[in-house]
């Protein structure tokens, strides 16, 4: 019999094995030379973080220009063994800058088993405050409650809660103007409305506010304009004197509430034209309106003025 033929599978563990036993090789043999590496090397700030807030991010990682044998470089290199350079900040709201020449005192302190050549990271910059809290009073701005076409609010704003305590860093607290107006965003209101709002925070990472969310409710109606013709009120006409007014009725327009336009007629209206306001170089009497309902609204006359008319002596 003849010799078997290998399989081509055979053929291909075998390449496959020389590969990998090639890269080993490679690989331990390049990890025994030396190395310059530009790296990013993690770092990590140590303090008392009760009663303080990290205001701007504290940096993670430094840039290192770094120069040693294969095996050190990949041990600190890698989440193997990369154990991040540690800062300890005795007073943290004190201290804003460390500059590269402490950070190579402390990166040759930590990393011996490497040469740090260059520190290409130019500064640590730090801003930590003490967390301080303060209790500002809140209100709606009525200007910003959109309502529908003819209607009003009628009743008064109420707030679940009219004062919340905010903490953050003392210098964001400081800066707090109180009271705190509130938007109302819901537009085309015609119905009472009842809904929550959350607290507005210039940065919600850093502060935060008790309560967060507050219940606002108020009643809304809509309001008819209506127009009456108002009978005028004579004071002082002597009807010797030949003197009379050229209109008895003047129209009054308002505004009231839907639910309340029948409670209001012309006899709740008085417009009242006294003789003694007649200005003689136009013969026109200046009107006064004396009362109106409470419940009119933007009372307004159509003219506040009337001619009046001298008889023949």
């Amino acid at each position: 019999m003849g010799k078997e033929i290998p399989k081509l599978t055979d053929n291909w563990k075998v390449v496959t094995l020389s590969l990998i036993v090639a890269t080993i090789f490679w690989f331990f043999n390049a990890l025994s030379k030396n190395y310059d590496a530009h790296v990013e090397y993690p770092l990590e700030f140590q303090f008392q973080k009760d009663s303080l807030v990290i205001v701007d991010p504290l940096p993670e990682y430094l840039q290192l220009e770094v120069a040693g044998g294969g095996w050190d470089l990949l041990r600190r290199t890698t989440w193997i063994g990369a154990e991040p350079i540690v800062i300890k900040l005795d007073n943290p709201t004190e201290v804003k800058l460390y500059p590269k020449n402490n950070l190579r005192r402390i990166v040759s302190e930590q990393l011996k088993d490497i040469n740090v050549k260059y520190i290409l990271t130019d500064s640590v910059f730090i801003n930590i405050e003490p967390r301080v809290s303060r209790k500002v009073i809140v209100q709606i701005d009525s200007s910003s409650i959109k309502l529908r076409d003819n209607y009003r609010v009628t009743s008064k704003i109420n707030l679940s809660q009219d004062t919340i305590e905010i903490t953050g860093p003392v210098s964001y607290i400081k800066q707090l103007k109180s009271p705190i107006t509130l938007p109302l965003t819901s537009s085309e209101i015609s119905r009472d409305f009842d809904d929550e709002i959350e607290i507005p925070l210039n940065n919600e990472d850093i502060m935060t506010s008790v309560p967060s969310i507050i219940s606002v409710d108020f009643s809304v109606e809509e309001f008819k304009n209506i127009t009456l013709a108002i009978p005028l009120e004579k004071q002082n006409f002597d009807s010797l004197q030949n003197i009379y007014l050229l209109d008895s009725t003047v129209n009054v327009s308002y505004w009231i509430a839907q639910s309340k336009v029948d409670q209001v007629s012309a006899n709740d209206f008085s417009i009242l034209a006294d003789k003694s306001l007649i200005e003689e170089k136009d013969s026109t009497l200046s009107l006064l309106l004396l009362y109106a309902p409470e419940d009119a609204l933007e009372v307004m006359l159509e003219k506040t003025k009337v001619k009046v008319s001298y008889a023949e002596r």
